[in-house]
Protein backbone atom coordinates (compact mmCIF):
# COMPACT_ATOMS: atom_id res chain seq x y z
CA UNK A 1 0.00 0.00 0.00
CA UNK A 2 2.74 2.46 1.28
CA UNK A 3 4.37 1.33 -2.29
CA UNK A 4 1.15 2.23 -4.44
CA UNK A 5 1.36 5.47 -2.20
CA UNK A 6 4.75 6.05 -3.32
CA UNK A 7 4.21 5.36 -7.06
CA UNK A 8 1.43 7.59 -7.26
CA UNK A 9 3.45 10.90 -5.49
CA UNK A 10 6.66 10.60 -7.58
CA UNK A 11 4.45 10.03 -10.82
CA UNK A 12 2.58 13.10 -10.32
CA UNK A 13 5.05 14.91 -9.24
CA UNK A 14 7.32 14.28 -12.37
CA UNK A 15 4.00 14.99 -14.57
CA UNK A 16 3.74 11.80 -16.33
CA UNK A 17 -0.15 12.66 -16.26
CA UNK A 18 -1.73 16.03 -16.27
CA UNK A 19 -2.45 17.52 -12.40
CA UNK A 20 -6.39 17.14 -14.09
CA UNK A 21 -5.94 13.47 -14.27
CA UNK A 22 -3.56 12.98 -11.32
CA UNK A 23 -3.40 15.25 -8.26
CA UNK A 24 -0.47 15.00 -5.94
CA UNK A 25 -1.22 13.75 -2.22
CA UNK A 26 -0.45 16.89 -0.80
CA UNK A 27 -2.83 18.33 -2.50
CA UNK A 28 -5.26 15.96 -1.74
CA UNK A 29 -4.43 16.08 2.27
CA UNK A 30 -4.48 19.87 1.99
CA UNK A 31 -8.35 19.67 0.29
CA UNK A 32 -9.37 17.09 3.00
CA UNK A 33 -7.71 19.29 6.08
CA UNK A 34 -9.63 22.31 4.59
CA UNK A 35 -13.33 20.79 4.18
CA UNK A 36 -13.57 19.07 7.02
CA UNK A 37 -12.50 22.04 9.14
CA UNK A 38 -14.92 24.01 7.12
CA UNK A 39 -17.28 21.35 7.72
CA UNK A 40 -17.89 20.97 4.08
CA UNK A 41 -16.69 17.70 4.35
CA UNK A 42 -19.04 16.89 7.07
CA UNK A 43 -22.51 18.15 5.18
CA UNK A 44 -21.50 16.33 2.21
CA UNK A 45 -20.70 13.19 3.84
CA UNK A 46 -24.00 13.02 5.95
CA UNK A 47 -25.98 13.52 2.83
CA UNK A 48 -23.94 10.89 0.89
CA UNK A 49 -25.55 8.75 3.70
CA UNK A 50 -28.63 10.03 3.87
CA UNK A 51 -29.51 9.08 0.14
CA UNK A 52 -27.71 5.60 0.71
CA UNK A 53 -29.66 4.59 3.54
CA UNK A 54 -33.04 5.86 2.35
CA UNK A 55 -32.18 3.93 -0.98
CA UNK A 56 -30.93 0.75 0.77
CA UNK A 57 -33.58 0.55 2.89
CA UNK A 58 -36.85 1.42 0.06
CA UNK A 59 -34.76 -1.86 -1.53
CA UNK A 60 -34.59 -4.30 0.82
CA UNK A 61 -37.76 -3.37 1.76
CA UNK A 62 -39.36 -4.47 -1.47
CA UNK A 63 -36.85 -6.82 -2.44
CA UNK A 64 -37.34 -8.87 0.25
CA UNK A 65 -40.72 -8.70 0.04
CA UNK A 66 -40.97 -9.55 -3.80
CA UNK A 67 -38.60 -12.45 -3.37
CA UNK A 68 -41.14 -13.96 -0.56
CA UNK A 69 -43.64 -13.66 -2.71
CA UNK A 70 -42.08 -14.87 -5.83
CA UNK A 71 -41.32 -17.89 -3.97
CA UNK A 72 -44.63 -18.32 -2.06
CA UNK A 73 -47.45 -17.40 -4.84
CA UNK A 74 -46.90 -19.39 -7.98
CA UNK A 75 -49.13 -16.64 -9.65
CA UNK A 76 -47.20 -14.03 -8.60
CA UNK A 77 -43.90 -16.39 -9.81
CA UNK A 78 -45.38 -16.58 -13.23
CA UNK A 79 -46.23 -12.99 -13.42
CA UNK A 80 -42.65 -11.31 -11.96
CA UNK A 81 -40.51 -13.81 -12.81
CA UNK A 82 -40.00 -13.66 -16.48
CA UNK A 83 -39.55 -9.37 -16.07
CA UNK A 84 -37.47 -9.87 -12.85
CA UNK A 85 -35.35 -11.74 -14.62
CA UNK A 86 -34.59 -9.95 -17.78
CA UNK A 87 -34.42 -6.41 -16.14
CA UNK A 88 -31.88 -8.01 -13.53
CA UNK A 89 -29.40 -8.35 -16.46
CA UNK A 90 -29.33 -4.78 -17.07
CA UNK A 91 -26.74 -3.21 -15.18
CA UNK A 92 -27.83 -0.29 -12.75
CA UNK A 93 -25.78 2.39 -14.68
CA UNK A 94 -28.27 1.42 -17.59
CA UNK A 95 -31.37 3.01 -15.54
CA UNK A 96 -29.56 6.13 -14.75
CA UNK A 97 -30.69 8.23 -18.58
CA UNK A 98 -34.68 6.78 -17.97
CA UNK A 99 -34.61 7.75 -14.42
CA UNK A 100 -33.02 11.29 -14.98
CA UNK A 101 -36.62 11.85 -17.35
CA UNK A 102 -38.39 10.23 -14.21
CA UNK A 103 -36.65 12.03 -11.10
CA UNK A 104 -34.48 14.91 -12.40
CA UNK A 105 -31.02 14.75 -11.06
CA UNK A 106 -31.94 15.89 -7.39
CA UNK A 107 -32.08 13.49 -4.30
CA UNK A 108 -34.98 11.36 -5.75
CA UNK A 109 -33.01 10.31 -8.43
CA UNK A 110 -29.86 9.46 -6.10
CA UNK A 111 -32.29 7.64 -3.48
CA UNK A 112 -33.75 5.52 -6.46
CA UNK A 113 -30.45 4.41 -7.94
CA UNK A 114 -29.52 3.08 -4.90
CA UNK A 115 -33.03 1.21 -4.47
CA UNK A 116 -32.54 -0.12 -7.65
CA UNK A 117 -29.32 -1.53 -6.98
CA UNK A 118 -30.23 -3.17 -3.76
CA UNK A 119 -33.45 -4.33 -5.18
CA UNK A 120 -32.28 -7.29 -7.19
CA UNK A 121 -29.62 -8.57 -4.67
CA UNK A 122 -31.96 -9.09 -1.96
CA UNK A 123 -34.91 -9.93 -4.24
CA UNK A 124 -33.18 -12.97 -5.39
CA UNK A 125 -31.49 -14.21 -2.31
CA UNK A 126 -34.72 -13.99 -0.58
CA UNK A 127 -36.43 -15.93 -3.42
CA UNK A 128 -34.05 -18.73 -3.82
CA UNK A 129 -33.80 -18.95 0.25
CA UNK A 130 -37.30 -19.35 0.34
CA UNK A 131 -37.32 -21.89 -2.48
CA UNK A 132 -34.58 -24.02 -0.46
CA UNK A 133 -36.93 -24.01 2.59
CA UNK A 134 -37.39 -28.16 2.71
CA UNK A 135 -40.72 -29.23 1.83
CA UNK A 136 -41.04 -30.97 5.01
CA UNK A 137 -41.02 -27.41 6.60
CA UNK A 138 -44.39 -26.40 4.49
CA UNK A 139 -46.23 -29.59 4.95
CA UNK A 140 -45.76 -29.41 8.87
CA UNK A 141 -46.93 -25.85 8.70
CA UNK A 142 -49.54 -27.00 6.27
CA UNK A 143 -50.49 -29.53 8.63
CA UNK A 144 -51.19 -27.38 11.73
CA UNK A 145 -53.23 -24.89 9.18
CA UNK A 146 -50.99 -22.13 10.42
CA UNK A 147 -51.77 -19.21 9.30
CA UNK A 148 -49.33 -16.65 6.76
CA UNK A 149 -48.31 -14.39 9.66
CA UNK A 150 -46.75 -17.41 11.89
CA UNK A 151 -45.84 -19.09 9.16
CA UNK A 152 -43.34 -16.34 8.12
CA UNK A 153 -42.26 -15.52 11.24
CA UNK A 154 -41.76 -18.97 12.77
CA UNK A 155 -40.66 -20.72 9.08
CA UNK A 156 -39.64 -18.69 6.64
CA UNK A 157 -37.77 -15.62 8.45
CA UNK A 158 -35.69 -18.38 10.76
CA UNK A 159 -34.57 -20.52 8.12
CA UNK A 160 -34.05 -18.16 5.47
CA UNK A 161 -32.12 -15.33 7.36
CA UNK A 162 -28.24 -16.61 6.45
CA UNK A 163 -29.49 -16.01 3.03
CA UNK A 164 -31.31 -13.15 3.20
CA UNK A 165 -28.66 -11.73 5.39
CA UNK A 166 -26.26 -12.10 2.48
CA UNK A 167 -28.41 -10.95 -0.12
CA UNK A 168 -28.85 -7.69 2.00
CA UNK A 169 -24.88 -7.45 1.87
CA UNK A 170 -24.72 -7.53 -1.51
CA UNK A 171 -27.37 -4.97 -1.87
CA UNK A 172 -25.76 -2.76 0.15
CA UNK A 173 -22.61 -3.14 -1.45
CA UNK A 174 -23.85 -2.73 -4.66
CA UNK A 175 -25.85 0.45 -3.57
Amino acid sequence: MLGLLVLWEIAALTGIWPRQVLVPLEQIGATLLAMASSGELERHLSASLYRLGCGFLTGSVVGVSTGVAMALSRNVHRLLWPTFTCIRQVPTIAFIPLLILFFDVEDSFKIVIVAVASFFPSALATHDAVRDIPASHREVARLYRMPLAPFLARVILPATMPQVLTGLRLGLTRG
